[in-house]
């Protein structure tokens, strides 16, 4: 008799080593994905971070060919000037 008490204790002891092992299976799963999906997100965000990267390259070259084109364009009239 002591031994199917003890038999039925050992089988829900084992149930309920079954039910966690099957909830940390699940959780193991859900964090794989979300590793996943975060990398996969942070793979998206440095493309748009080099993206405008290359925009504001472009428009800081602009910037600086413009301010230089003003300084060629005040030189003859600061000649002027200095001559008159």
């Amino acid at each position: 008799m002591a031994f199917l008490i003890w038999g039925g204790f050992m089988a829900e002891i084992k149930d309920q080593l079954d039910d966690h092992e099957k909830r940390i299976s699940a959780i193991e799963n859900n964090h794989e994905n979300r590793i996943t999906n975060l990398e996969d997100y942070n793979k998206e965000q440095n493309g748009k971070i080099d993206n405008i990267d290359k925009k504001l390259d472009k428009l800081m070259w602009g910037i600086g060919a413009g301010m230089f084109s003003i300084i060629l364009m005040l030189i003859p009239i600061m000649i002027t000037l200095i001559r008159s």
